[in-house]
């Protein structure tokens, strides 16, 4: 059960982090060029399907001009 619960946060993370994207107007290879990673990396994080380390979030909230926090919007 606690797998469930996990997958649920990264999936509901991962939405608020292309919430963020869209709403900038970016791309996901524009937001990998900025971060240096790869438009799969992005991906797989949008889609709640790696648990990114806090250091990533730190440089995604830079790139999308959001408040680190948003991305933890919404988890209980």
């Amino acid at each position: 059960m606690p797998k469930k619960v996990k997958l649920s946060e990264l999936e509901q993370i991962g939405l608020n982090v292309r919430k963020a994207r869209e709403l900038k107007e970016l791309s996901r290879a524009q937001v990998a060029f900025e971060l240096d990673t790869t438009e799969k990396q992005i991906t797989r994080v949008e889609y709640g399907e790696v648990n990114s380390g806090i250091l990533t979030f730190v440089k995604l909230a830079k790139v999308l001009e959001v408040d680190i926090a948003y991305f933890f919007q919404k988890i209980k």
